[in-house]
């Protein structure tokens, strides 16, 4: 099929797809609480671990982030996170990295794997979203990541137009600044007020 087409319906092997991950996470929290692990890891002791790992535990963040966050975990967790282990900069490096990560997972599986499947199922107000920034390059990109930070329509959209994958990360490595910047330095403040 030609990508510049708009399919009218998605490969069968592919719609039951959210359908499917859904289930998994529902397991994976019944599996968690069920076993009682939920209850003997706090987050304290997480922070620990992940800090004591060294490049190790930054590099399970980064690929966590990577992987999770396009399952459906808000990138929101993963910078305060970020802000709760390591000192404001470095947090803020490693959060923009994953949050980079994770938008180039959704944009090559949009892009390699699912294509047909993501672009029947964008929204109208979504594929709007082609006209109005993308036509206008890197300056458009960029807005589009400050408005929508790592929305997951937007990751997939992205993945199913001409965009071409450097500036789909460069793009994310100046819009999603201000959020992650936010994140951390206020989001893991107010985590250790909350729960301190």
């Amino acid at each position: 099929m030609d990508r510049s087409e708009t399919p009218t319906e998605s490969p069968k092997r592919f719609r039951r797809l959210p359908l499917l991950v859904g289930a998994l996470w529902l397991g994976l929290f019944v599996a968690l609480f069920a076993s009682g692990v939920s209850r003997d890891v706090s987050v304290d002791e997480l922070v620990e671990r992940v800090h004591d790992a060294g490049p190790w535990g930054a590099l399970a963040y980064l690929g966590a982030f990577s992987v999770l966050q396009p399952l459906g975990i808000t990138s929101h967790v993963f910078a305060i996170g970020a802000a709760l282990v390591w000192p404001p900069g470095l947090a803020i490096v490693l959060a923009l990295i994953g949050a980079n990560g994770a938008a180039a997972t959704s944009f090559l599986l949009a892009r390699f794997v699912l294509f047909d499947w993501v672009r029947a199922r964008l929204s109208p107000r979504v594929l709007a979203l082609e006209g109005r920034f993308i036509a206008r390059g890197l300056r458009g990109l960029v807005m589009l990541r400050l408005l929508s930070f790592t929305t997951q329509p937007v990751n997939w959209l992205l993945g199913t137009t001409a965009v071409p994958f450097r500036a789909s990360v460069v793009s994310g490595l100046i819009g999603f600044i201000p959020v992650i910047t936010f994140d951390v330095v206020f989001g893991g403040e107010f985590f250790r007020w909350l729960f301190g």
